[in-house]
């Protein structure tokens, strides 16, 4: 059996800790239990308990354990004074120059004291060990004293300065090697300047380095829907939502019967579970964005269920007429379980303005207990609903309210630095305040002027921002704080400020300075640390998003300023991604959930959407503008959607999409016809023989006439970029109808309905590219698309693509 401090190699082990594959890689034995025949052994940052069945004990000891790595000989003064450079170092070695010039006085200390070549080997022993932050430490120290060993500290520091033009060789060759230490491999090549062992090489072999994922983290198929803010993106239907969501809405439901803070503490947890991943390890940004459209499919499963199951009603009565425990165990649930089903019923029903009414100034304990759960629902219900919806249900006066009370809380729980720096209870009145912000120009001006007036100076929302900030970012830079307990605090403060920059100028803010007494801009204060920012965003937290936020921040100066409410803008928020991966989620939960009734339902549901469909149509006709016809007529081509397998309801939803066709010629959406006009010839060409051949003529006829009046449109010059990207959709799609008549007799008899997740009944390529559906699975998933693009107001949907590869349909 392997002994403590033994290197074994790690084999058939099956479980993924951390989501990782661990078989192959070399760790070390900490701990030994010979009753049980396990073994404790740490793998990089993970330590896991294996049967000694699992792991290959090395005879010998590594040959990089007695290696000094190009150190050199041990010296007291040099080891201390590396101890002392590198502590105060740790929070400041981000591979960039911004970083570097924070280290100075550190580097006028060591310079000369401590020489590179021995911070380098202990990176060296950092990187075998899958020690990937004191690595890169290690890496950046090295590699900044050894420029500074060439030039000389005063010199260096001159020619990094901002504004600094025509760098020495020695500055330029340390961007670049600063450009390195931020990959894997870079990492390498940089500590191979000063130490020429083997050492790394060999223990790659074992596999028991650092290695790019660690640094990047894993990838996830689920990175186009968090990083491009289109809406064509593949999320198919978890086979795991929807059990989840109904076992969630079956406590809900039950809660609602008997409300008691126990139990809605308990559907809280069970839905933080589903959001849990093992984050804050290196490389699990990849895991936890799988976990969240995971739960979000869930969620909007278990909202259409709760509404579905009379829950609103409840709710609504709960909160009219419960105790304060009743209230909170209700609120509690609504800041848990919420999607976009849930909350435009709720917002339809008028919970939305009980739920406001409840966050009153907290005078007492029960309103502070209220206002808090109050805010967590309010919070949950703004961000599941189109933008702008909620703020015109609600109405200013309303909010203005709820901005007021938020902010008082606010100044109470971020009114001194130690307040600051705690930052308990501050995290859901901030995204509230900011998802309000987001919803528009006048809203953002309302969040930023409501102001609170203590006896330490006037408080208001934009300044206790900065004051999150600045005071997060100084003991940070200072390395006295843990930076997972601020990474929260300052991802918040860049994201509101980001928020508020798009629709009013943060430079009207400002932020005491507590030594000469006076009063400075924040975008100053914001600047002062923007160094340390710049790395933290780039290096540390690696966010895109946050670089984004600070770029447009630090634009910001006493000469000028970004424009406000930029079309593009440069970046989503948070806010804005979530609101739009839930309704992805409940697009496509929605698309399941209805083909299943469709496929359950029978020739009875088909007899009664048709019904239904004609007498939408007859409204649609008698409407008095083309606006309310095209609205009627969406109605008439949805209930019909998922019916189209058979003549007999296919032939109605021919007639309901040629009357949209019509009504969106005369509302001058001429590329939204021609979808309607292919959708029409497309069941036209299926059911070909089997529709009365007079009435296909006279529609066909019809269809055809505006094909030609859209494209004459869309033709002329103005229109010509838009034209070519008509006839490549066009192209794509007559190209995709062949391949899918080939495909379709070739598909596995036994081969599932990726929606539906059913193998009965014929499928169909919808694609061209080997993705079969059931076509009311898949006519269903196109008008979820179309009506998803109708509430798009960025323009960023592509309109119906294939859910699995996003081609068009």
């Amino acid at each position: 059996m392997p002994h403590e401090g033994q290197y074994v190699r790690i084999r058939g082990v099956q479980a993924r800790p951390q989501g990782c594959d661990i078989n192959g890689q070399t760790g070390k034995v900490f701990s030994v239990d010979p009753v049980k025949g396990r073994c404790g052994v740490q793998v990089g940052d993970i330590r896991v308990s294996l049967r000694e069945a699992c792991l290959i004990p090395f005879d010998a000891t590594p040959p990089w354990e007695e290696c000094r790595h190009g150190g050199p000989d041990p010296d007291m003064q040099a080891m201390m004074m590396a101890t002392q450079f590198l502590q105060g170092a740790v929070s400041k070695t981000a591979p960039c120059v911004e970083h570097v010039r924070l280290l100075e006085p550190l580097v006028r200390r060591a310079s000369g004291v401590v020489p590179p070549a021995l911070v380098a080997s202990l990176g060296v022993d950092a990187f075998i060990a899958s020690d990937r932050s004191n690595c890169r430490t290690f890496a950046v120290s090295a590699v900044v004293l050894d420029a500074a060993r060439q030039v000389g500290v005063d010199r260096l520091f001159r020619e990094i300065a901002p504004g600094a033009s025509a760098p020495s060789a020695a500055v330029r060759a340390l961007k670049e090697r600063l450009g390195k230490c931020a990959t894997a491999d870079g990492l390498v090549e940089v500590f191979g300047l000063f130490s020429h062992c083997s050492c790394i090489a060999k223990a790659r072999e074992y596999g028991y380095v650092v290695k790019q994922e660690d640094i990047e983290g894993r990838p996830s198929e689920h990175d186009a829907v968090f990083d491009n803010p289109v809406g064509d993106v593949p999320l198919i239907p978890s086979k795991t939502a929807g059990p989840t969501g109904k076992r969630l809405a079956a406590q809900a439901l039950q809660l609602l019967e008997r409300p008691g803070r126990k139990e809605s503490m308990a559907i809280c947890k069970a839905v933080a579970a589903l959001n849990r991943a093992e984050q804050g390890q290196q490389g699990q940004r990849g895991a936890a964005r799988d976990k969240f459209v995971e739960a979000a499919q869930a969620l909007a499963v278990a909202g259409m269920e709760i509404v579905d199951g009379g829950g609103v009603a409840r709710i609504k009565a709960s909160l009219a007429e419960g105790d304060t425990d009743t209230k909170v165990a209700v609120l509690g649930l609504l800041s848990a379980v919420q999607s976009p089903a849930l909350a435009e019923a709720l917002m339809a029903a008028g919970v939305g303005r009980a739920v406001c009414k409840l966050m009153k100034f907290p005078a007492t304990e029960a309103n502070i207990e209220l206002a808090d759960h109050a805010a967590g629902a309010l919070l949950g219900i703004v961000t599941n609903l189109p933008a702008g919806t909620a703020a015109a249900a609600l109405g200013t006066s309303t909010l203005r309210t709820v901005v007021t009370v938020a902010v008082d809380v606010l100044s109470v729980r971020l009114g001194t630095p130690e307040d600051v720096l705690r930052f308990e209870g501050a995290h859901t009145f901030c995204a509230l305040l900011f998802a309000i912000a987001g919803e528009g120009a006048e809203l953002a001006e309302l969040v930023a002027l409501v102001t609170k007036r203590g006896v330490d100076g006037d408080f208001n929302f934009p300044t206790g921002l900065c004051m999150m900030l600045v005071h997060h970012a100084h003991e940070q830079q200072a390395g006295r704080a843990d930076p997972h307990h601020s990474q929260i605090p300052i991802t918040c403060a860049l994201e509101g400020l980001y928020t508020l920059s798009l629709h009013w100028d943060i430079r009207m803010a400002t932020l005491g300075d507590t030594v000469t007494d006076e009063s400075v801009s924040i975008t100053e204060a914001i600047r002062d640390y923007g160094d340390f920012l710049h790395g933290y965003v780039h290096h540390q937290a690696q966010s895109k998003k946050l670089q984004a936020y600070l770029a447009r921040l630090l634009a910001f100066s006493p000469s000028s300023a970004p424009a406000l409410d930029p079309n593009p803008r440069p970046t989503e928020t948070t806010v804005e991604t979530n609101r739009r991966v839930a309704e992805l989620a409940g697009a496509v939960q929605g698309t399941h959930r209805r083909a299943r009734e469709l496929r359950d339902g029978g020739a009875g549901d088909a007899e009664r959407a048709v019904a239904r469909s004609h007498e939408l149509r007859k409204r649609g006709n008698a409407a008095g503008d083309w606006e309310a016809a095209y609205t009627t007529y969406c109605e008439a081509v949805a209930v019909l959607v998922g019916c189209d397998t058979e003549p007999g309801a296919a032939w109605p939803l021919v007639l309901a999409l040629s009357n949209r066709s019509e009504a969106l010629l005369r509302l001058g959406r001429h590329a939204e016809v021609l979808e309607d006009v292919t959708s029409a010839f497309v069941l036209i060409a299926r059911f070909e023989g089997m529709f009365d051949a007079t009435e296909v003529a006279r529609i066909a006829e019809k269809l055809a006439r505006r094909e030609n009046e859209c494209k004459q449109h869309l033709e002329s010059a103005p229109h010509a970029e838009q034209t070519a990207a008509t006839r490549r959709r066009a192209a794509r799609r007559k190209r995709a109808r062949e391949e899918a008549a080939r495909r379709a007799e070739q598909a596995d008899a036994d081969a599932e309905c990726p929606i539906c997740h059913g193998s009965a009944g014929p499928l169909e390529d919808i694609c061209g590219h080997g993705h079969f559906f059931h076509p009311a699975c898949a006519s269903v998933w196109r008008e979820q698309c179309r009506k998803l693009k109708e509430r798009d107001r960025n323009n960023t949907h592509h309109g119906p693509t294939c859910p699995t590869c996003r081609r068009p349909i």
